[in-house]
């Protein structure tokens, strides 16, 4: 049996844009096996990024310098929770 069959079709987001990040949640301690933070102007989430996501969200990125983290977060246009993959990334200072 597949899994859309057991659970459903999970649904996308739906991306309207213009959302702005907030910084009182991306000043939350991240988990245990949390490395970063990322924000979705697209659907308006805040997501929770793991070490295996870090670099990839920095390969997307263009290699941003991943040694300057702290205080910062990835902001992109688009996430996997509203499209395909992550688009127009880009780390910035949280405020």
């Amino acid at each position: 049996m597949r899994p859309d069959e057991l659970f459903g079709a999970v649904r996308k987001k739906e991306a309207t844009g213009g959302h702005q990040p907030d910084f009182k949640k991306l000043k939350e301690p991240l988990e245990k096996g949390e490395a970063a933070f990322a924000f979705c102007e697209g659907c308006g989430s805040t997501l929770r990024i793991t070490e295996a996501g870090v670099l990839e969200l920095a390969a997307i990125a263009r290699n941003e310098n991943l040694n300057q983290l702290d205080g910062r977060y990835f902001h992109a246009k688009r996430c996997v929770l509203c499209d395909d993959i992550f688009r127009d990334i880009e780390l910035r200072e949280i405020k």
